[in-house]
């Protein structure tokens, strides 16, 4: 039995499991995307494991081999594999950490350029059914007509861009990105001028996220 027990833990036997484990530790650190970090993770506790009980079965089935010497060898192998898997294990979670962190940023940054770039088209669109100027003859009712479209943009700007406008807005600040032209603005500003000014002031922002 304790011939078969050796031979079952040898390291011709559990030789190739220890170096796939590291070969797939090494291969998914190499790795940023899901599902490496898991892979890393799984294989990293597997070849924890399979160390600590090669340790074990060593100690237990040789209980005579062990001095003084031999247990203090044990005891240090067995807090080095503890050390080594907890900080690889802390490694792998700071770097699962980082990549979404920076997918983040990269995703407000897309979307913040992107609402940008959607406002000035509607504000182009505006434009285009924009009434024509105030004439000589029709100045007054012309001139009702451009305040009272003026302020039909800026109610069609606040149903469509106003709870995105604040979200990116707010995202930002929290990242320490402000201007102080943005923040005058962006809750309601009524005509294709002061939109112009948020869209603009938003493009400046989302071009300054890392």
């Amino acid at each position: 039995m304790v011939i078969w027990i050796r031979r079952a833990f040898g390291w011709w036997t559990i030789g190739p499991a220890v170096a796939t484990l590291v070969a797939l530790v090494a291969i998914a650190l190499r790795f940023s995307a899901p599902p490496a970090g898991e892979i890393a993770l799984t294989s990293l506790g597997g070849l924890a494991l399979l160390l600590v009980v090669k340790l074990a079965v060593r100690t237990i089935v040789s209980p005579e081999a062990f001095g003084r010497e031999e247990r203090m060898f044990t005891f240090v192998m067995l807090l080095t594999i503890g050390m080594g898997w907890y900080a690889t294990r802390q490694w792998i979670f700071e770097r699962q950490f980082d990549r979404l962190v920076t997918e983040q940023q990269t995703q407000l940054k897309l979307g913040v350029v992107e609402l940008s770039g959607h406002i000035l088209n509607f504000l182009e669109a505006r434009r285009r059914e924009a009434p024509p100027p105030p004439q000589p003859a029709t100045w007054d009712r012309d001139e009702l007509a451009i305040l009272r479209f003026d302020a039909d943009t800026g109610r069609r700007f606040d149903a469509r861009f106003g709870a995105q406008v604040l979200t990116a807005r707010n995202l930002l600040a929290m990242r320490g990105l402000i201007d102080r032209d943005l923040d005058r603005f962006y809750r309601h500003p009524g005509d294709a001028f002061h939109i112009r000014i948020v869209a603009t002031r938003l493009r400046a922002l989302g071009d300054r996220v890392p």
